[in-house]
């Protein structure tokens, strides 16, 4: 990952077939954590390739099939399908996406608050302007549900890129990432507990479960952490600002995600009514419609789009990486030749106890983005 050309999905994520060990696992766990957050030149050398991901997914749809088996054998277990199963999938992409973060600068459980707080918020916020646009009905309302519900999702990205020290692309994505899945389970819960509520037979539960399990696939997190990567991007190191909403990698993602939330919605049969005499036509609606072709296409636009964004993320970190090792070599290479001048203490790019060999000080004396003569 040190050159572009050298990026491959392949190896990125090939980390789930290798065998880790209890200690490796509860290692990796602490990624992001008080103590565990490498230095801006050790960020390479602490990331491992992602894994835990497959073992959640692995125990989340064992331990659902299990409560389908329990439901439909003593008819119990339906709050647990509300309750447990609409996480599985939104919580292991959300763990992928926190794996590829490379800087390591957001732990697992400050990821699973930012899903949390997304849903809640974004689903009170959706349901208050849904109130006052009365946006109700199909067809052209299928617009004002997507403007609403991505223009939510952007704003808790927003409030999640504020704080200091994350100005990555990757940590745009894992914010999007975020509050796509708190959506994505709050969605899905709510779905499954009127199915529950009003019908009460397993047939339909389940049904409704592989449904929500296609539409979050291909859905509500890709689409945010596409764009939620593209505006990290256009920030970079600065604060926010509005003119980072003109980037036009961001205009592009968040266009393109607005317009895959419509047409997600959209109901195609009334487009397809004006050509019903059309043989071409028919056979297009049959696909679309009939086996769910547009889910298809627009899920692997979605994944097409979020493996873009969260390249470009991680290549950026990279880069920043081996620039922040440059700058520590250069700088143990300058000490050591017993170096007299100005330096400027670039931001994890030494630790703290090199500094005060340099200084013979204390560490709290000791700031870094600051410049010293010596």
């Amino acid at each position: 990952m040190e050159q572009k050309e050298s990026f491959q999905w392949s190896e990125v994520l090939s980390g789930f077939t290798v065998h880790r060990n209890r200690e490796e696992t509860q290692m990796a766990m602490l990624a992001g954590m008080s103590g565990h957050v490498p230095f801006e030149s050790e960020m390479l050398k602490e990331w491992r390739t992602p894994f835990l991901f497959y073992r959640f997914f692995i125990g989340g749809a064992a331990m659902s099939m299990l409560i389908c088996l329990c439901s439909y054998l003593y008819g119990v277990g339906n709050g647990m399908m509300v309750g447990l199963i609409p996480f599985v999938i939104p919580m292991t992409i959300l763990i992928l996406v926190w794996e590829l973060n490379i800087p390591h600068n957001i732990s697992l459980p400050d990821a699973v608050f930012m899903m949390l707080l997304s849903g809640t918020v974004c689903f009170l916020v959706i349901g208050f302007l849904e109130d006052m646009v009365d946006a109700a009905g199909e067809g052209a309302s299928a617009f004002t549900l997507a403007f609403l519900k991505e223009v939510g999702k952007l704003a808790m990205i927003c409030v999640f890129l504020q704080k200091k020290g994350r100005g990555y692309g990757i940590n745009g994505v894992l914010a999007g990432a975020a509050a796509g899945a708190g959506i994505a389970v709050f969605g899905t819960a709510e779905d499954l507990f009127y199915v529950a509520q009003y019908n009460g037979q397993i047939a339909g539960m389940m049904t409704l479960i592989l449904v929500r399990i296609l539409i979050v696939l291909g859905g509500d997190v890709l689409w945010s952490a596409a764009y939620g990567g593209a505006l990290a991007l256009a920030k970079g190191r600065d604060k926010l600002h509005y003119r980072h909403f003109g980037s036009r990698l961001f205009l592009i993602c968040f266009i393109g995600a607005y317009l895959m939330s419509v047409l997600w919605d959209y109901d195609i049969t009334a487009f397809f009514a004006g050509f019903s005499g059309s043989g071409m036509a028919m056979a297009l609606y049959t696909f679309l419609y009939t086996y769910q072709g547009k889910y298809i296409l627009l899920t692997i636009a979605a994944w097409a789009l979020f493996l873009f964004i969260a390249r470009k993320g991680m290549v950026q970190a990279a880069e920043a990486a081996d620039a922040a090792g440059a700058d520590k070599r250069k700088w143990e290479a300058d000490m050591c030749s017993g170096f007299t001048g100005q330096v400027y203490i670039r931001r994890t790019a030494v630790t703290f106890w090199k500094v005060c060999q340099l200084y013979g000080t204390v560490p709290g004396r000791c700031k870094r983005d600051q410049r010293y003569s010596l």
